[in-house]
């Protein structure tokens, strides 16, 4: 028997075609990750505006918007654009049943490629949400900032990251 893992999982650029699978990665992945810490209402309304079929066509167009698929089925997706010289990465998710073999590194590593090799790449992650915050600090990625915003009437307390170019050796 064939296993499941990373290296049959294919990283490619988004589809329109792929936008219902997206809503629905986002919408499982935010209510393992945020129950107990963003209310379901909250994490809804999220979902419904940043996901809608006008969101993700702005999203596709405007910067590197790569999915994870998995025997024809999108099982996770990254989500990164390019502001005032550094790269952003907004959103990266894996179903939780995906999670632990590798694809989210593989998702992170393909979209940091598509950008210059001395740009600043920085995110925003949830504070309590410290999975993905061992996931980015393994990944070369340090804390910079903290920031609360008001997350539809939830405050959002989250932890500002960046990970910095390689040093260059002369």
């Amino acid at each position: 028997m064939k296993s499941e893992g990373a290296s049959e999982t294919r990283i490619r650029d988004i589809q329109p075609g792929d936008f219902p699978a997206i809503r629905r990665v986002a919408r499982e992945t935010w209510a393992v990750t945020y129950r107990g810490i963003v209310p379901e209402s909250a994490q809804d309304e999220f979902v419904r505006r940043a996901y809608s079929e006008e969101s993700l066509a702005r999203r596709m167009k405007g910067g590197v918007f790569l999915v994870a698929e998995l025997n024809d089925e999108v099982i996770g997706f990254a989500d990164f654009y390019s502001d005032s010289g550094e790269a952003r990465l907004a959103a990266i998710y894996v179903l939780p049943n995906g999670q632990g073999r590798g694809i989210g590194t593989r998702l992170l590593r393909m979209g940091i490629s598509r950008f210059p090799a001395d740009m600043r790449i920085t995110l925003r992650v949830e504070r309590d949400n410290h999975p993905a915050r061992h996931f980015y600090e393994a990944r070369g990625f340090q804390e910079t900032g903290e920031f609360t915003e008001d997350f539809f009437g939830h405050e959002m307390r989250e932890v500002e990251m960046v990970r910095l170019p390689p040093e260059t050796s002369g």
